[in-house]
């Protein structure tokens, strides 16, 4: 059983600020965020993951081609996504 927690909107961070960013889902242990962007010069929209208090930017993955709709499997260890 998870403890429910509640959020108010004074807890609200902007996590980016460059790039054109969308889709982001949070890890199932909610450490880590996946999301689509398209930024410094790609031409079309690449994964990325970051930490939740915006630390750790990493590109994924790291070939040609547009990426989106990524998603963490149950246990974190796996990030699906279309191309």
């Amino acid at each position: 059983v998870q403890k429910k927690t509640t959020f108010s909107l004074s807890e609200i961070k902007q996590l980016t600020v460059d790039g054109d960013n969308g889709e982001a889902y949070f890890s199932s242990d909610n450490t880590h965020l996946v999301f689509q962007s398209k930024r410094h010069g790609d031409e079309c929209d690449k994964i990325y993951t970051m930490t939740i208090d915006g630390m750790n930017l990493r590109k994924l993955p790291v070939t040609d081609g547009a990426f989106t709709c990524s998603y963490y499997s149950l246990d974190d260890e796996i990030i699906f996504f279309s191309s």
